[in-house]
């Protein structure tokens, strides 16, 4: 496993909790950002679903404790907070990036690192941890995964180029994000445990949901209504809130009043068929579940849904996925 990829692992497998956006790290998200997300982590083990993320990785530790033993770092306990970035362009773009403030020994990672095939170097002051390019991937279609620590509680991991960026900029203690982008982020970090801004169309957001031609006007090949639909967004936004009930919340802002219309309409399709589905296993029943107290609204040109689901039938859908995960893996 690549160290970018253990690191960004061992970033999310924290638990989560909510509170206001770290402005330390909100400074150094780049300008260009189209999407932002954001997880809180620094109290989320008192909290149920905290608790049983904690448990399962107690369980299956695999390559965290590997990370654990050799650099020190326990992401159960040693992260505060993760905000993650992107220009937007593509789902692992250039612009993309991590950033986590925590607690982290900087000397143990670089020699971990170092011990994995990474080298070192410097650019500005700062030492860059830097990981060899994916296997058959030519130097100029993808650059190295890159981590740095900026000092003892902030991390930033991306491709070379966007950390370079931020190192450039760390001096400023003024957020680089348009004023109505930085309003959401604000708001929705005071409000949901995970949360995210997104200013690129669905299309580029959900680009599995197109099939092969994402960018392709919705006239074309992807004119299923799914398809069409998810070319209408504009803007999206959403989040999560963790407790007795896990509830989650989106807001798409779409072309036309019709779009939002349209878009409500693939949602009320989707519930309908899964509602349809609840006796054929025990996840789709769990789903079912959530749907049946759905609230969606459109308001203009927005379309707003909420859902809930137990806490406890979350852990159960959760452990279904990895039983059935576990299942296939022995039988190939």
């Amino acid at each position: 496993m690549r160290l970018s990829v253990i690191i960004l692992t061992g970033f999310l497998t924290a638990g989560l909790l909510s509170a206001s956006v770290d402005p330390g790290l909100l400074a150094l998200v780049p300008a260009t950002t189209q999407l932002i997300s954001g997880v809180h982590v620094d109290q989320s083990r008192v909290s149920p679903f905290g608790q049983f993320v904690i448990s399962q990785i107690q369980t299956h530790p695999g390559d965290l404790q590997k990370l654990i033993d050799t650099t020190g770092f326990d992401p159960r306990k040693d992260v505060a907070e993760v905000l993650m970035a992107s220009d937007g362009k593509t789902a692992n773009g250039p612009g993309g990036l991590v950033l986590a403030r925590g607690n982290f020994d900087p000397p143990r990672a670089q020699a971990a690192a170092l011990a994995k095939g990474a080298t070192i170097q410097n650019y500005l002051g700062t030492d860059l941890i830097v990981g060899n390019n994916p296997k058959g991937s030519a130097s100029n279609e993808s650059q190295p995964g890159t981590v740095a620590f900026l000092d003892n509680t902030l991390a930033v991991a991306g491709n070379m180029d966007a950390v370079m960026s931020v190192i450039a900029h760390r001096t400023s203690s003024i957020t680089q994000l348009p004023q109505t982008l930085l309003a959401q982020v604000n708001s929705l970090s005071a409000s949901y445990d995970a949360w995210f801004v997104s200013l690129v169309p669905g299309s580029t957001l959900m680009p599995q949901a197109m099939g092969s031609s994402p960018n392709a006007p919705a006239s074309s090949n992807n004119s299923s209504p799914q398809a069409a639909a998810l070319q209408a967004i504009v803007q999206s936004s959403g989040g999560v809130h963790f407790g007795d009930q896990i509830s989650i919340s989106f807001q798409a802002l779409t072309r036309s009043e019709k779009d939002a219309q349209s878009l409500s309409d693939v949602v009320r399709f989707v519930s309908s068929m899964v509602q349809m589905k609840r006796q054929e296993n025990a996840e789709i029943g769990i789903l079912a579940t959530a749907f049946d107290g759905m609230n969606l609204t459109t308001n203009g040109n927005t379309m707003t849904l909420a859902m809930s689901i137990p806490e406890q039938s979350f852990e159960q859908l959760a452990q279904l996925s990895s039983a059935k995960k576990h299942t296939a893996i022995h039988r190939q």
